[in-house]
């Protein structure tokens, strides 16, 4: 009897297994169908193409000393303030005193900005923390196709910055 079940639980993680695969499959394939490209933290990210006043780019994301960060940037058309999500998992650090607001830097074509960054939306706890953050200056406003930033998350870890590459 005991054998029974142990192959019954066996054959059930299998088609879970399976079934797991083919949904990750078909969501990879519906990520390269749309147009958002997704690349390295070393690389840039081009923005998502549509109609809307907001555009997500995919996340980039960065995997160093353990922790992953992730950002996607949703980028408000010809404005001073730009809106990114940030979501940090691992399982060595507890996040629940990360302060986003003091952690964040951004460069617009290489050169640090004095910008005001503003946490609108926390969330996790623990091993996971996730945050929607406002980043606000004038020279946002004047990007132009092309142009570069980078957002700098510090002080995570042994890590003492990462960098996330955008492109306008």
């Amino acid at each position: 009897m005991r054998v029974k079940v142990i192959v019954l639980v066996l054959a059930l993680v299998a088609i879970l297994g399976v079934w797991k695969g083919l949904d990750n499959v078909r969501a990879n394939q519906t990520d390269k169908s749309s147009n958002i490209t997704q690349e390295s933290s070393s690389q840039s990210v081009p923005v998502e193409n549509t109609t809307n006043t907001s555009k997500k780019t995919q996340p980039v994301i960065d995997d160093q000393g353990g922790i992953q960060v992730g950002v996607i940037w949703e980028k408000q058309a010809s404005s001073a303030l730009q809106k990114f999500q940030i979501e940090i998992n691992n399982h060595s650090v507890n996040l629940d005193d990360y302060d986003f607001a003091q952690n964040i830097q951004l460069e617009i074509a290489g050169k640090k900005n004095n910008a005001v960054v503003k946490v609108l939306n926390r969330g996790g706890g623990g091993h996971h923390a996730s945050s929607e953050i406002s980043i606000e200056t004038p020279a946002l406003a004047k990007l132009q196709p092309g142009d570069k930033i980078t957002l700098k998350v510090n002080k995570l870890g042994d890590t003492p910055e990462r960098k996330f590459n955008f492109v306008y």
